[in-house]
């Protein structure tokens, strides 16, 4: 595969490395690696298209991002909604969040024994 590469370059805080392929005929794609966001298209696009396409799948890849990272507390509530719904409210989780270090599993938990007053309290699901 020959492909040209644009020096990486900011753009809205993101450095954007833009790879040109002469096999790359119709598609655009992006992705991040290593702390940059690769913006792969043809090598037949002009700068003008390029840097179109740029902004385009910076915004694509940011839109993405933010529907695939839920907050600590949309996955609390979500926890505490699948809790009710299936465990009749039996799990009590202390704490639900975000990690980026799973690409394989869907989840882990850490079972303890809870332990009543203790200190600095459960958030926890509540009632309702």
């Amino acid at each position: 595969m020959t492909a040209d590469v644009t020096a990486p370059r900011t753009a809205a805080g993101a450095v954007v490395e833009v790879r040109r392929s002469a096999r790359r005929r119709r598609t655009v794609a992006a992705y991040r690696e290593d702390g940059k966001v690769v913006v792969l298209i043809p090598a037949r696009m002009t700068r003008a298209e390029e840097k179109r396409w740029v902004a385009t799948m910076l915004a694509r890849l940011e839109r993405s991002e933010r529907r695939r990272r839920p907050s600590d507390d949309s996955l609390m509530q979500r926890a505490c909604e699948l809790n009710r719904k299936y465990l009749d409210g039996l799990a009590v989780p202390d704490s639900v969040r975000w990690v980026d270090n799973q690409n394989s599993r869907w989840g882990s938990c850490t079972p303890r024994t809870r332990r009543s007053g203790s200190p600095g309290g459960s958030r926890g699901c509540r009632p309702g």
